[in-house]
Order: C-alpha cells, then structure tokens, then sequence
C-alpha cells in the first residue's frame, strides 16, 4: 500500500499521468479460514467501531483459525467446504462472505483515508473469477489435448 502510494506520488511530482488502481484478493481459502472461523466462534458478533477497526475484526479470525485450526480439524474441513460452496453459488455461503467481505472493506476506506491515500479505480478478485475459468477452459481446449492421461501442447 505505501510503496504504491509512493511510486504513485514520486511519478505524478516528475510530471507522469497516474491512475491508481487497487484490486482487492477478495475470494479463496484465506477468505474461507476467516469464515470457518466466525462460524466457529464468532457467535454472530458484529465489529465495534468503538473498539477496532472491521478489517481487523475480521482478521482476527484468520488468526483465530490458524491457531485453532491443529486442535479443531471440523473447522479446517469448513473452510475447504465453504470454499466448494462458494464456488457452486450456495445463497447462505455467498451471504456471509459478503457480510464479512464488507466489513473488510470498509476497515481498508478508513486505512486508505487514514494514509491520504484515494484510488481511481477498484477491482475486486470476485468479479473476475468466474470469466477467468470461461476463459481458461477454452484456451486450454483449444492449445492441449490429452494422450494417455497426460497434458500434451498441440
């Protein structure tokens, strides 16, 4: 982040044109850990603004779940699930990682407000993801062919 913001500032000073672009890893196992986790222990608490940020609420069951995650093997099966079930589209799934989701989001505004740093356009992974493996299928169909359980080049 502030390496960027750097790069950003000493480029725009030396007459550069600048677009900042952040892109938010907002999908995959490490989403999932956080997930379990709060499922887990999480009781249904929400972030208090009083006490830390959301991002950090969040985070904090990321650690939760690495901590736990050797005596407690139920929850490291729940992420891999909720990670499958995310992939498949499964409502209750896709709505607690968006609840959590945002709560990450809006603990980065306040960090980026914080730094005085703006961005001129946002990606998140998710909204990627799905075109990613279209593609990806018909490239790979297209270029490789399998003989004898191997991936050959055409």
């Amino acid at each position: 982040m502030t390496i960027g913001e750097s790069i950003s500032r000493i480029s725009e000073f030396c007459g550069e044109k600048v677009i900042r672009a952040n892109l938010n890893n907002d999908r995959g196992i490490h989403i999932c850990k956080s997930m379990a986790a709060y499922k887990f222990y999480g009781k249904n608490k929400k972030p208090n603004p009083k006490k830390q940020k959301s991002d950090h609420f969040v985070g904090d069951f990321y650690v939760l779940f690495n901590k736990k995650e050797k005596q407690n093997l139920d929850m490291e099966m729940e992420s891999h699930r909720l990670l499958q079930k995310w992939e498949e589209g499964d409502k209750h799934v896709l709505a607690l990682w968006k609840k959590m989701n945002q709560w990450v989001l809006n603990g980065f505004k306040i960090t980026y407000k914080n730094f005085g740093i703006k961005h001129d356009i946002e990606f998140l992974r998710v909204r990627f993801t799905k075109k990613a493996k279209t593609l990806l299928k018909k490239v790979s169909r297209r270029y490789f062919y399998k003989k004898r359980g191997r991936i050959n080049h055409s």
